[in-house]
């Protein structure tokens, strides 16, 4: 990946962690515009686990265009995405729809490519595995709709584990039809 794509200083260690706290607290455009870039440019897939699936991000036209562009150009290419927002189903569909309107017209463009799940229980950990290779993790155990930190991992053995688990979460899940 270009440099300038991650304005940020790598850690020392062999395993590829852009890990500052980009995805800040302090600066929530910074934390947005890192999240996007991170996406930006996928090949095959983005596999989101998110909690309540806060439109401040997920109805982002930034998000939701390089989403699109990605499955544009490549047409075996998925993005699934979990969240919870309520214990409820139903009623947490309905939130998310209000919330969330770029999402739902992304899934209906590519109904038979974007999968959105609920999950009965909020997940404990956030995260984003990006093609297989990129690993988006939020601050554990944050908040609801409060800002959080996050790191970047650029490590292909701990993007495929982060895989193999949101494979085996989403069979707890149920998907849901817009």
């Amino acid at each position: 990946m270009a440099s300038e794509a991650f304005p940020f200083s790598q850690s020392s260690g062999s395993i590829g962690y852009y890990q500052e706290r980009w995805l800040s607290r302090s600066d929530p455009v910074i934390s947005r515009w890192a999240y996007i870039e991170t996406v930006r440019n996928f090949g095959w897939g983005v596999k989101m686990v998110a909690g309540e699936a806060n439109g401040k991000l997920f109805n982002r036209e930034e998000l939701v265009s390089v989403l699109t562009e990605g499955l544009r150009e490549h047409p075996q290419a998925t993005v699934e995405l979990v969240f919870h927002k309520d214990d409820d189903k139903a009623r947490a569909c309905i939130m998310f729809e209000e919330e969330n309107s770029l999402m739902i017209r992304l899934k209906r463009e590519f109904s038979d490519r974007v999968h959105i799940f609920w999950a009965p229980k909020r997940p404990r950990q956030h995260y984003a595995v990006v093609d297989d290779e990129r690993v988006i993790f939020e601050q554990p155990n944050h908040p609801p709709n409060k800002p959080w930190w996050g790191n970047i991992v650029m490590n292909t053995s701990i993007a495929q584990e982060w895989e193999r688990r949101f494979d085996e979460y989403v069979r707890y899940c149920s998907e849901l039809q817009f």
